[in-house]
């Protein structure tokens, strides 16, 4: 692909900060290792 291509594609849309992450990252799940441990468990079963 040239980079004339990939400069076109790229600049094509419009900026807005109503974006879907226009707040910003959310914060991900995160899970204790005993936590972890057990949702593993259960799939197991």
């Amino acid at each position: 692909m040239s980079s004339l291509v990939v400069a076109e594609v790229g600049q094509n849309g419009s900026m807005n900060s109503s974006g879907p992450r226009a707040g910003g990252p959310t914060r991900r799940r995160s899970f204790t290792p005993a936590q972890k441990l057990e949702l593993l468990t259960q799939y197991e079963d």
